[in-house]
């Protein structure tokens, strides 16, 4: 059985599995394809399939959609945390004063790749400068 599998970019890759896979095998195939790891195929309709579902259910010759479910990371102070994916927004909460806001810093947290935390602060990895918020001291309020 052939399926094309699409990235949300438009990229495509044609996978070929036996009548017997299951769409897990069809995932692996794409993954290797694309050389990426997204983690859902989605049925034209849009619906995400069960990674077990059998391949005999889908039409030969169809299209699946890859996409990528990225879990966010989170650092937590003793009374606040933070949540980002990479390039995406860092969303704080907690005591403010432990760093659960951020919003002095907001503009300065784009392109995070690594949040590490403190007691009472938390420090970004941002745009390759290092931005800190929470108790000043503790590490809070500067910024290199």
């Amino acid at each position: 059985m052939e399926l094309k599998i699409y990235l949300p970019s438009g990229r495509c890759a044609t996978v070929t599995v036996k009548e017997d896979a299951t769409v897990a095998e069809v995932l692996r195939k794409a993954q290797d394809a694309f050389g990426d790891g997204f983690v859902r195929l989605l049925s034209a309709d849009g619906c995400s399939l069960d990674p077990q579902q059998p391949v005999e259910l889908l039409q030969s010759g169809g299209s699946l959609t890859a996409v990528y479910v990225r879990l966010p990371k989170v650092a937590a102070t003793t009374q606040a945390f933070a949540a980002w994916c990479e390039g995406e927004v860092v969303t704080t909460w907690g005591h403010p004063d432990a760093g659960g806001d951020s919003c002095w810093v907001t503009h300065r947290l784009v392109n995070v790749t690594q949040i590490a935390a403190t007691r009472r602060a938390f420090a970004a990895v941002a745009d390759g400068s290092v931005v800190t918020w929470g108790a000043a001291s503790y590490g809070g309020k500067t910024w290199l």
